[in-house]
């Protein structure tokens, strides 16, 4: 019989294929009652609440063409992309499903870009929530969710592990929480350098997401899968198949 647990999934662009890998190994041993997730782990949550498993997942993934979303820009200075192919995108997934009609509770990680806040959508369109959580500051443009009515971005920003809703919502014993934010201790300033500024950038954002919590939590129900992937990036849209591979070969040698 499998154990029952809660799924929670950071933020983390392309190195969300690396937890869906990691997923499709828990399948075998969890069944998840209650889910959370930010970004890139917000996409994953919702998949699988809504019932499509890890294989039906991933070929979704698969068919998400990162050009078809890239090439919607925007002239105002509020972001570089529309973020309105996005949004058709996952319309086109979800139709008019909300979150709160989901068979188990699901929370999607936002941000307030006016007051700061961090936003837990657990009512609405999938499709709105994701768009907003996905909403990377620079590269979208601010999304104003119809139902909040608030200016909403990226989770990662206030919570990339929303951890905060499971610890106060789930009443199960287990929460399993794949966090993509490893960031390698042994580095150094002249080898990240060398690496360009996009590997400084990389490494800014992780020291950044690293210092919103600390672990290991007092909560021992947590389990926590932190991803030693070091060889992509989030940005690395064009490799999600060895991302995926990586993520399925860790979560076939993690032992909970």
């Amino acid at each position: 019989m499998k154990k029952k647990a809660a799924l929670v999934c950071s933020g983390g662009g392309a190195l969300g294929a690396a937890q869906l890998g990691v997923l499709k190994a828990l399948e075998e041993r969890y069944e998840f009652d209650f889910y959370a997730g930010v970004s890139a782990g917000s996409i994953l949550v919702c998949l699988h609440s809504s019932g499509f498993d890890a294989d039906e997942s991933w070929e979704i993934v698969q068919k998400m063409n990162v050009f078809d979303v890239a090439f919607d820009f925007s002239l105002q200075k509020s972001g570089m992309l529309k973020g309105k192919k996005m949004l058709k995108l996952f319309d086109k997934i979800f139709s008019e499903t909300k979150l709160e009609n989901l068979s188990h509770p699901t929370f999607v990680g936002t941000t307030d870009f006016q007051t700061g806040e961090n936003i837990l959508l657990h009512s609405g369109k999938i499709s709105d929530a994701l768009r907003a959580s996905c909403s990377v500051p620079v590269l979208f443009e601010p999304y104003f969710h119809p139902e909040k009515k608030r200016w909403l971005v990226d989770g990662g920003l206030t919570e990339n592990l929303p951890l905060s809703i499971a610890l106060k919502k789930y009443k199960g014993d287990t929460i399993i929480a794949i966090d993509t934010n490893y960031m390698d201790t042994n580095a150094n300033f002249k080898d990240a350098k060398n690496g360009g500024l996009q590997k400084l950038l990389n490494r800014t954002i992780k020291i950044f997401i690293n210092n919103q919590h600390s672990f290991p939590h007092p909560d021992k129900r947590i389990r926590r899968i932190l991803l030693p992937i070091t060889e992509f990036t989030p940005s690395d849209a064009l490799k999600l198949k060895a991302i995926y591979k990586q993520g399925l070969e860790i979560g076939k040698n993690t032992h909970l």
